[in-house]
C-alpha cells in the first residue's frame, strides 16, 4: 500500500487497527479524519501530509517525518513518537496525551493552543519555535532544548526541567506552576510579567534578567542569583531565597512579605518602597541598599549588615535587629515601631 491508497481508504471511512505500515511514503497526501489504532508507522514521511482531526491512538511512529506538516485537531494518544522530526509543522489545537516524544525535534515548528499532557519530553528540541497558548502538564522535559523559541501564554505544570537552555529564548506572559527548574540558566533573558509559582529554582541564574512584575509566590529559589536584574514589581510571598544574590538588583515596589532571605545578599539593590515585612532575613547582606519607604514591619534582620543603607521614612515597626550593623546608614531617618498600631495588634492577645 502506498500513501495516496492509504488515503482513498481514510477517505471511504475506513478505520485502521493492528497494521504494520512502517516506512511508508505519506507526503503531501490526505489523511483528515483518519483514525489509526495501535498501527505502526516507524520511519514514515508525513511530510506535508494533512492530519487535520486525525486520530492516533497507540500507534508506533519512531523516527518518523513531519516536515511541514500542517495539523488541526489532530489527537496522539499513548503513542511512541521517539525520534520524530515535526520541523517547521503548523500545528493547531493539537495533543499529545501520555506520549513518548524523547529526541523529537519541533525546530521552527508553530504551536497555537497546543496540549502535552503527562508525556515523556526528555532531548527534545523546540529551537526557534513558536508556542502560543499551549499547555505542558506533568511533562518529563529533562534536557529539552528551547534556544531561539518563543512562548506566549504557555502553561507548564508539574512539569520537571533538568538541565535545559533557554538561550535567546523569549517567554512572554507565560506561567511554570510547580514545576521543577533546577540550576537553569535564565541570565539577561526577557522574562517580563512570567510566573513561577510555587516552582523548584534552586540554583538557577538570573543575572540581568527582565523579570518586571514577575511572579515567585512560594518559590523554591535558595542559593539563585539575580545581580543586576530587574525585578521591579516582582512577587516573591513566601519565596525562599535563603543564600540568594540579589547585588544591584532592581526590586523597586517588590512585594517580599514573610520571604525567607536568611545568609542572602541585597548590597547596592534597589528597594525603594519594596514590601519587606515579616521577612527572615537573618545574617544578610542590605549594604548600601536604598531602602527609602521600604516596609520592614515584623522583620527579623538579626546580625545582617544594613551598613550605608538608605533607610528614608523606611517602616522599621517592631522589627527585630539585634547585632545588626547600622553604620553610617540612615537609621535616624527610619519609622520606629508604632505604638497605636502595636496596641491594636496585642488586643485580644492577651
Amino acid at each position: 500500500m502506498n500513501g495516496a491508497e492509504l488515503s482513498k481508504l481514510v477517505k471511504s471511512g475506513e478505520i485502521f487497527t493492528e497494521q504494520d505500515l512502517s516506512g511508508m511514503d505519506c507526503r503531501n497526501v490526505d489523511l483528515s479524519g483518519g483514525i489509526f489504532i495501535n498501527v505502526k508507522f516507524d520511519g514514515s514521511d508525513f511530510s506535508g501530509a494533512n492530519l487535520k482531526e486525525a486520530t492516533l491512538n497507540a500507534c508506533s511512529l519512531k523516527d518518523t517525518k513531519f516536515h511541514s506538516t500542517p495539523m488541526k485537531q489532530t489527537n496522539f494518544v499513548s503513542g511512541d513518537l521517539a525520534g520524530a522530526d515535526f520541523q517547521g509543522a503548523r500545528m493547531d489545537f493539537t495533543a499529545f496525551i501520555k506520549c513518548d516524544l524523547t529526541n523529537a525535534a519541533f525546530a521552527d515548528a508553530v504551536l497555537d493552543m497546543g496540549v502535552f499532557t503527562e508525556s515523556k519530553l526528555e532531548g527534545v528540541s523546540f529551537t526557534a519555535a513558536k508556542l502560543a497558548t499551549t499547555v505542558f502538564s506533568k511533562c518529563e522535559m529533562k534536557g529539552a532544548d528551547f534556544s531561539r523559541s518563543r512562548m506566549e501564554k504557555t502553561v507548564f505544570f508539574e512539569c520537571k526541567f533538568e538541565g535545559n537552555k533557554f538561550t535567546d529564548a523569549a517567554i512572554v506572559l507565560s506561567c511554570f506552576f510547580k514545576a521543577t527548574l533546577e540550576k537553569v540558566d535564565f541570565s539577561s533573558m526577557d522574562l517580563t510579567r512570567c510566573q513561577f509559582m510555587e516552582c523548584g529554582l534552586k540554583g538557577c541564574n538570573f543575572t540581568g534578567t527582565q523579570l518586571k512584575q514577575g511572579g515567585f509566590m512560594k518559590a523554591d529559589l535558595e542559593n539563585s542569583v539575580f545581580d543586576h536584574a530587574n525585578l521591579e514589581l516582582a512577587n516573591f510571598y513566601e519565596a525562599n531565597l535563603v543564600g540568594a544574590s540579589l547585588k544591584k538588583a532592581n526590586l523597586e515596589r517588590a512585594s517580599m512579605q514573610k520571604a525567607k532571605l536568611s545568609r542572602a545578599d541585597l548590597s547596592d539593590s534597589n528597594l525603594v518602597m519594596a514590601q519587606l515585612a515579616e521577612i527572615s532575613a537573618e545574617l544578610s547582606n542590605f549594604s548600601n541598599a536604598n531602602l527609602t519607604y521600604a516596609d520592614l514591619s515584623h522583620a527579623d534582620i538579626k546580625e545582617s549588615n544594613f551598613s550605608n543603607a538608605h533607610l528614608f521614612m523606611a517602616k522599621m515597626h517592631e522589627a527585630k535587629d539585634e547585632k545588626t550593623i547600622w553604620a553610617g546608614s540612615s537609621k535616624a531617618l527610619a519609622r520606629g515601631t508604632d505604638k497605636k498600631v502595636l496596641k491594636a495588634e496585642q488586643w485580644g492577645k492577651k
